[in-house]
């Protein structure tokens, strides 16, 4: 059965290329959108290779996992432990994803970016809009924080592509 979807998805995978960060004025936040389209591949099957993908992703899925909706949606919390570069010091990424599955396509929604410092913690809006919703000038600090939050969630989209395309690498497990 395994074979089976595995070969299904390498010929079925359409890759799209992922939105960069951007502000979204509905939620007031900055995210990341994504969407990955295959042929023929059932919403559950779709799910059940999300689901395991997030297991084997991050080091505590369990924690990880906040909202599952079998076959449909799942939302969870991620971090980046020095996954923002300052001059001054690293900061740590943090943000929430979301994952909709329909028939043929997963939506991939990262959003709500935190960076936590040694001076506190900031949402990502913080560095590119002041309070009267202006827009910040280009400062070495949101140059960081753009390159850091797209490198390591655009990682994130890559690996999960790849996951469909390629199926999960079990290799080494031959024990």
């Amino acid at each position: 059965m395994k074979t089976i979807l595995v070969t299904i998805l390498l010929m079925a995978i359409n890759i799209t290329i992922a939105q960069n960060l951007e502000y979204n004025s509905k939620t007031d936040k900055m995210e990341i959108k994504h969407i990955v389209e295959v042929d023929s591949i059932s919403a559950g099957d779709l799910y059940s290779i999300g689901k395991k993908w997030i297991k084997k992703t991050y080091s505590n899925p369990s924690s990880v996992i906040k909202s599952d909706i079998e076959f449909e949606m799942i939302r969870g919390n991620g971090a980046v432990i020095d996954g923002i570069k300052f001059k001054a010091g690293n900061g740590t990424l943090k943000y929430i994803f979301t994952f909709d599955f329909k028939e043929n396509k997963v939506r991939l929604v990262y959003t709500d970016f935190t960076i936590r410092l040694n001076a506190g913690t900031y949402p990502a809006k913080f560095y590119f809009y002041k309070k009267n919703g202006d827009k910040r000038k280009e400062s070495s600090q949101s140059t960081a924080v753009k390159y850091g939050i797209e490198s390591n969630i655009l990682s994130l989209i890559k690996d999960f592509e790849n996951t469909l395309k390629y199926g999960f690498d079990d290799s080494g497990d031959d024990w």
